[in-house]
């Protein structure tokens, strides 16, 4: 009996203090929620940061709190945070106007025109080349004419070309477009200064608008400046028109017209009508108006000056060998040709000077 009390004496003793240690379930509930709490402000909108749980009373309020953090987390991780969406949502990019109108549409940028024109002076200097090395003075005039005329235009062509060496199967491929990113929309404002920018793509067209204008230019001056008909004698015959003009000149034709000084002896003037004549049946001054027109517009290029000075070698020679060919003295005709180096001669025009070359 003594023995039955002592063991209840002690069993309500121990009940006791573990009452007065953990304390009621209420307090295990309310902490739990509390820690719930602070792990969520301390997770949200932002990197894990490290958190610490207060330590709970019971082993309830533990699991409950690790529980809930947790949950937490892993809800961090799989939805976007409300204040950066928000936020993406609400900027959005606004394009300016101002400097896209002031600005020209980029049609021909400045690293296409370098390659097309590097890749022009390689054509012209291979043709070219070839032409010397296998066609000059090798086969007829006509055809090194006609070779220098159709090389020096196919050398600004054969680059705008494409030729594919090798067809390969064609596979149209779509961007990929990355679903997290935000999508961009633009507002365009009014431009409100109307100043004009000058880009280096306006400045290389103007240069060569120029250049081009130039040689275009004096070749129409020098067209213009053919008037040698004031108080001159002319003669009309079938193939030809002759000018006998009173300025002192060097012999040239052009077009169907020959202008010869008024007093050039009458031993030099048959070999000077021979030698022109043979530049207007051969059509040479329709060649020169040709050459000097491409050369206006590949004024950049060398090669199509050097084509055209080997056009007028080539017309200068054809026009020698068919005044030889006719029975004139080889060494009347070079004095001849010696006694026509002083005088007015322009560049577009055949003059008989230009057979030293």
């Amino acid at each position: 009996m003594k023995r039955l009390l002592l063991f209840l004496i002690l069993l309500l003793g121990h009940a006791a203090r573990s009452k007065k240690t953990f304390g009621p379930p209420q307090d295990g509930m309310r902490h739990a929620a509390e820690t719930t709490s602070e792990t969520n402000e301390t997770h949200r909108c932002g990197g894990i940061q490290a958190a610490t749980i207060r330590p709970s009373k019971t082993h309830r309020s533990r699991n409950a709190a690790v529980a809930a953090a947790i949950h937490s987390v892993k809800t961090h991780r799989s939805r976007p945070c409300r204040s950066d969406t928000s936020e993406n949502s609400v900027r959005q990019p606004t394009i300016n106007a101002r400097n896209t109108s002031t600005r020209p549409v980029k049609s021909l940028t400045m690293k296409p025109a370098i390659i097309y024109m590097l890749e022009v002076l390689v054509c012209s200097g291979v043709l070219l080349a070839a032409y010397a090395i296998l066609l000059e003075r090798r086969v007829k005039f006509r055809w090194c004419r006609l070779y220098l005329l159709l090389t020096t235009f196919a050398a600004a062509l054969i680059p705008l070309l494409r030729i594919p060496v090798w067809p390969g199967r064609v596979v149209a491929a779509a961007p990929a477009i990355p679903p997290d990113l935000p999508v961009w929309t633009g507002e365009v404002l009014p431009d409100e200064g109307g100043s004009f920018a000058v880009t280096p793509e306006i400045f290389c067209l103007g240069l060569y608008l120029l250049g081009a204008a130039l040689i275009a230019g004096v070749m129409a001056w020098q067209v213009i400046r053919i008037r040698l008909r004031r108080g001159a004698e002319i003669s009309r015959t079938g193939d030809y028109t002759l000018v006998r003009t009173r300025q002192e000149i060097a012999s040239f034709s052009f077009l169907r017209t020959i202008y010869v000084w008024d007093k050039t002896p009458a031993g030099e003037l048959a070999a000077i009508l021979a030698h022109e004549s043979s530049h207007i049946a051969h059509r040479h001054s329709i060649e020169r108006i040709l050459m000097e027109l491409m050369k206006a517009l590949l004024w950049w290029n060398p090669f199509a000056w050097i084509a055209a000075r080997r056009l007028t070698e080539a017309e200068e020679f054809e026009a020698d060998n068919d005044v030889l060919s006719s029975g004139y003295d080889r060494a009347e005709y070079m004095q001849t040709i010696f006694r026509q180096l002083f005088g007015y001669s322009p560049e577009i025009a055949n003059g008989l000077r230009n057979s030293l070359n």
